[in-house]
């Protein structure tokens, strides 16, 4: 059985050298013109077919596996690309928004003609959601000194409270240890003073002391100008809440601010002249 096996699997080598054989004498154009070509072609001419089929079939494979392969890199490159767009374009959004709030900073600050004005970017601030004291990147270098008001946008931001070369510490006016003298814009009155308050700040708001009846929801209160720091009418915040009681002392309004501390990214710090 074995042997019967082994002689079977001779004989099929033999034939199949023999293709290959009659496959390549027929190849050469030569052979054409011998009588016994034409014969010999007919009968050779299905394997040569067959043999070309698959090599045309793996050659057609290797290029499909190619061009797959060069497609993958294109499209990696390609993802690449928009990856890049896309941060360009979040970048630019975001300078769009910067430039818009330093305008609108510079306008509220223009008609302080006593004091030069520098901006700054913050690069640190304490645990949290809000802005209660942050770090900006203008110091003594740039003219910075304690007390200096700080603003935004929106309206009064605090004052510096620590100064070094190249940076300084702010503290907000939402900080329990902040306080604001001001007065109502639309009663003109004067008003003891917009502080912070542990409780509030938590929201990003702050608290006005010793309110009268005189007070309303909607009040814009802005700074008096009184201690000397800040100048006068600077935008502190809006009344939104009124809490009275039987005595002055312990009534109270909750102030939103006019900046919001919760995405505030760069302020302009106000200096005095001379």
């Amino acid at each position: 059985m074995r042997k019967r096996f082994k002689n079977r699997f001779v004989n099929i080598v033999i034939a199949v050298i023999a293709i290959f054989v009659i496959i390549g004498i027929t190849s050469n154009t030569s052979w054409g013109s011998n009588v016994f070509g034409g014969p010999v072609k007919l009968i050779v001419s299905p394997f040569q077919a067959l043999f070309s089929w698959i090599g045309g079939g793996f050659s057609g494979i290797g290029n499909y596996f190619g061009d797959a392969a060069k497609f993958k890199q294109e499209n990696e490159q390609l993802k690449i690309k928009v990856t890049e767009q896309e941060d360009q374009i979040r970048k630019l959004a975001e300078y769009k928004v910067e430039n818009e709030s330093l305008r609108k900073a510079l306008k509220l600050v223009s008609n302080f003609d006593k004091y030069d004005r520098v901006g700054g970017n913050i690069i640190a601030k304490e645990p949290g959601n809000w802005f209660n004291t942050f770090t900006i990147d203008v110091g003594s270098d740039d003219g910075v000194k304690i007390d200096c008001p700080v603003v935004s946008a929106g309206g009064l931001v605090g004052r510096v409270v620590s100064v070094s070369a190249g940076s300084s510490i702010v503290i907000s006016i939402i900080d329990p240890y902040s306080k604001v003298s001001g007065y109502n814009s639309r009663t003109q009155q004067l008003v003891i003073s917009v502080r912070g308050d542990i409780n509030l700040a938590k929201s990003g708001k702050c608290r006005l002391e010793y309110v009268d009846e005189n007070i309303e929801a909607g009040d814009l209160i802005v700074t008096s100008g009184i201690s000397g720091i800040f100048p006068r009418g600077l935008p502190i915040g809006r009344v939104t809440e009124i809490h009275q009681s039987s005595s002055q002392l312990d009534s109270y309004a909750v102030i939103q601010p006019s900046v919001d501390f919760g995405i505030i990214r760069d302020v302009i710090v106000l200096k005095k002249k001379g």
